[in-house]
């Protein structure tokens, strides 16, 4: 009895967190991080492509089934406060899922700065160890092609 209860609480709360699931839009909160705005983005089912802090604002693009979006967020509340869309060009597949190479980045001591997707690359700007590091890494697989010290 205690499993049946058990795995119909999980399944409550996996559908209620869907359920709360908010399409990016201005005033929506995403966050102020690669990895936090990748995961907001996950659930609503887009796939981060661009995440780069420009002066006054971060700038996030976003790709999901046959639209591109393009956001502009408040890096002090990681609000969104510019968002356009339009249908995506190119069929490139995304490859990696960019929560799931944050991840693996973050576990070899990374901590990214800047992503871009383009062409089936990745490109990459983190810090470790006190350096910056330009990685270059293949979408499809995630591997790390490149890695060069910036001084």
């Amino acid at each position: 009895m205690k499993r049946v209860l058990v795995k119909a609480s999980i399944i409550s709360l996996l559908l209620a967190g869907a359920a709360f699931a908010v399409e990016p839009a201005v005033g929506v909160k995403l966050g102020q991080t690669p990895m936090e705005v990748s995961v907001a983005l996950d659930v609503d089912g887009y796939q981060m492509s661009k995440f780069e802090l420009e002066g006054r604002k971060i700038e996030v693009r976003a790709i999901k089934d046959d639209q591109r979006i393009y956001m502009k967020l408040d890096p002090q509340t990681g609000e969104v406060t510019h968002l356009t869309s339009r249908p995506r060009g190119g069929r490139t597949p995304m490859g990696v899922e960019t929560t799931e190479l944050l991840s693996s980045l973050k576990s070899e001591g990374y901590e990214v700065e800047e992503i871009e997707r383009e062409r089936g690359r990745i490109e990459a700007y983190a810090s470790r160890d006190g350096a910056r590091w330009e990685l270059e890494i293949d979408a499809a697989t995630g591997r790390t092609i490149r890695a060069e010290r910036e001084d």
